[in-house]
């Protein structure tokens, strides 16, 4: 989550100026709503101000509501996001450019109290915010960060809109406190200012955010080394087995070629024939030539019995 923060009005920061960004979660279920991730710039000397929210192993829920809140915050001076910015879900962006309202400016009401944790005792650079949520939109109302390194309870006093709060509606408070890297929050939103809870005296208590260890490297076992593995008796056997039916597949297609190869040369060349079966041939073929001879002779000569073409008129005197 990216952006910026800067202000209208024309301050110069001081040297002991930082800015907090937070992202909350709204629920629909009061003690639901929390804040997600928070961000702390302590080198902060002129505006605008770039963040990058880490939210690390956080799960975004689509289908929830999430707001950014922020401020910079210059000894005495002020600056805040007068209503949540919805970021991230719900088609709004995961970079913003915000521009902060001076905090005396706001038309606001306020819910004080304290922050408080059992057995924390912070150092100089720790720091406390608390949030106003609406659970029925899901949105941040308004913000409270404070150095927090003279020790626990911290004293808060969130601002809002008067506007935006709706009487028969719930809201709640949530708190983190943060120092040198380490997180405290409290576990639910604490209702407040409508449905007859209070607005002042309210205590939040935080708890440690639990972090997840990361997993320590494991050596990774050597394999065993493993037996050559012995000969395949049955797999030899049909190998001997194969090439014996493919030699004798090759001499049965060779006998077959040899066998089809005399048959050829039979039809090729007829058998011969004995010395009475050529001369009968023979008798026969000269007996066949005389008698075709003779047709061709009688066909030539004309024909005794043939009529003398008939004489010419005879003459008359």
């Amino acid at each position: 989550m990216t952006g910026t923060l800067t202000y209208k009005e024309p301050h110069q920061l001081s040297g002991d100026a930082f800015a907090v960004v937070a992202l909350v979660r709204g629920s629909a279920r009061v003690t639901e709503s929390s804040i997600v991730a928070s961000e702390i710039d302590r080198d902060v000397t002129s505006v605008p101000v770039s963040f990058s929210l880490d939210l690390g192993s956080a799960t975004i829920d689509p289908s929830s509501t999430y707001t950014l809140q922020a401020t910079i915050v210059d000894g005495d001076n002020v600056w805040v996001t007068a209503h949540g910015v919805p970021v991230l879900t719900k088609g709004n962006p995961s970079n913003v450019a915000i521009t902060l309202a001076y905090r005396p400016d706001l038309l606001k009401g306020a819910v004080t109290g304290q922050v408080t944790a059992v057995g924390l005792a912070p150092t100089a650079t720790a720091y406390s915010m608390t949030v106003l949520v609406d659970p029925a939109t899901g949105e941040s109302l308004g913000i409270d960060v404070r150095n927090i390194g003279a020790g626990l309870p911290a004293a808060f006093s969130v601002p809002y809109a008067i506007t935006d709060i709706q009487p028969n509606q719930d809201y709640v408070v949530t708190a983190e406190v943060g120092d040198e890297g380490q997180t405290w929050r409290n576990v639910a939103g604490v209702p407040v200012i409508t449905n007859g809870n209070p607005k002042s005296g309210v205590q939040i208590v935080v708890t440690p955010v639990a972090v997840a260890p990361s997993p320590s490297p494991s050596a990774t076992p050597s394999p065993a080394p493993s037996a050559a593995p012995a000969p395949d008796r049955g797999r030899s056997d049909d190998s001997n087995l194969l090439g014996i039916i493919i030699l004798i597949a090759v001499i049965a297609a060779l006998a077959a070629f040899l066998i089809a190869r005399g048959r050829n040369s039979t039809d090729e060349f007829p058998p011969p024939t004995t010395d009475g079966e050529a001369a009968t041939g023979d008798a026969a073929a000269a007996d066949t030539a005389d008698g075709a001879a003779a047709t061709d002779a009688a066909a030539a000569a004309p024909s005794a019995t043939e009529p003398a073409p008939p004489d010419g008129p005879a003459q008359t005197s």
